[in-house]
């Protein structure tokens, strides 16, 4: 069905940084305007060439100074919206000189006709008006995408969060997304890998960044300038949420750390909380960014989601864990000694009693005391009443 998309909106900044942070991830982006109850909703997506992580920016209908549609989108699944595919390197160019504008303007129209005549079908118009009174317009040319429906791991975690289960639970961890931002504004160009440590039962968090790849690239580099692992610990009471249950082991999951540093980057300001989800090592992990502004910051304009497949790593000994009991005797490591008998363990041994470990050697007897040396033999000299001058030396000492 034809239809017509114009929106306008003052604060063009969060939305450059967007196209510019999915830029850098892939060289498509996937635009989708759908219907969100009553309202609608604009979403730019990227999945990196590897197929390893998707990074989506929602923007809601209360984003936009103005948000109108004329006609009707066309229906998938009972629901109506519309996607198409554009370049994210030309959006970025077009984008990326309308921070510092007044105004900016999208037009979108579609035809629904495969061979239109129409010059304006299938474009995307945008009219930037700076501050200065210069407007400029730019003529963006798209591909109507298929129906394919978009990645739900959010939103079924969001839904396992509610309703948690002891086999696949979801954890859930909240945080200052200034603590991550401080985080990586520590880390070399070196470091490419990120690993999560969740130790609930000693309620502490630990941040490692670390290298998988050859430590020192270059043969003459200085050991200070490569960087090789860099770990932060937290306690799970400074954060804002967790569910993390007391009696619970180590949670670990690592991913790559260029798609995530860009998430980071994008959430942009020092205030703000951001959402970790994840349920096993090697199962998927999400990061929510959302943005609110309005009286008291309630309402919701934009959504940044961050997905991503972690890596499975071989678990480590948790450096937080308690040390295993030692055995309180040798006898102990073949034998069970009762707690309340003090009778020396035994063992059968061919149908005989014995109590030791072995058939032939009999049991050790019990420690004694160590007797105390004698009294050392008194000196052939008063060292009280001797001469400076004749002080004994240790023959062959100094020859």
């Amino acid at each position: 069905m034809p239809f017509k998309l114009e929106a306008l909106f003052t604060e063009a900044v969060i939305w450059t940084r967007c196209v510019y942070a999915l830029s850098t991830i892939s060289d498509t982006i996937k635009v989708t305007l759908k219907e969100a109850g009553d309202k609608y909703e604009l979403l730019l997506t990227a999945v990196n060439i590897n197929k390893t992580s998707s990074l989506t920016c929602t923007f809601r209908q209360e984003f936009f100074h103005t948000f109108t549609i004329e006609g009707d989108l066309p229906v998938v699944n009972n629901q109506q919206t519309f996607s198409f595919l554009i370049n994210s390197k030309t959006m970025n160019v077009c984008f990326k000189d309308c921070e510092n504008t007044e105004s900016l303007k999208l037009l979108l129209i579609h035809e629904n006709v495969p061979d239109s005549s129409q010059i304006f079908s299938n474009k995307l118009f945008v009219e930037a008006t700076r501050t200065n009174g210069v407007t400029k317009n730019y003529s963006l040319t798209f591909r109507p995408g298929y129906a394919s429906d978009d990645l739900k791991i959010s939103r079924v975690y969001a839904r396992l969060v509610r309703t948690q289960d002891q086999e696949d639970r979801v954890h859930h961890l909240v945080m200052e997304i200034r603590i991550l931002k401080k985080f990586l504004s520590m880390f070399g160009q070196g470091l490419e890998d990120f690993r999560l440590e969740v130790y609930p039962s000693a309620r502490k968090m630990l941040l490692h960044g670390f290298n998988r790849q050859e430590l020192l690239s270059q043969k003459n580099a200085s050991l200070a300038t490569q960087p090789m692992s860099l770990s932060m610990q937290l306690s799970l009471n400074d954060l804002v949420d967790e569910n993390t249950l007391p009696g619970d082991q180590k949670h670990t999951i690592a991913f790559r750390l260029r798609d995530f540093r860009t998430f980071v980057q994008l959430a942009g300001a020092e205030s703000g909380q951001c959402s970790i989800n994840f349920s096993y090592e090697g199962s998927p992990i999400v990061f929510e960014r959302r943005i609110a502004r309005g009286e008291h910051e309630r309402c919701e304009v934009c959504m940044f989601t961050l997905t991503m497949i972690s890596d499975s790593e071989a678990t480590e000994t948790a450096p937080f864990a308690e040390p295993a009991k030692q055995p309180q005797s040798a006898e102990s490591l073949f034998v069970s000694e009762p707690t309340e008998s003090t009778a020396p363990a035994q063992i059968v041994w061919n149908n005989e009693p014995h109590d030791t470990a072995t058939q032939d050697r009999p049991r050790s007897p019990p420690a004694m005391a160590r007797e105390q040396d004698p009294q050392p033999e008194p000196l052939p000299f008063d060292p009280d009443q001797l001469d400076p001058t004749q002080v004994p030396v240790a023959k062959g000492l100094f020859d």
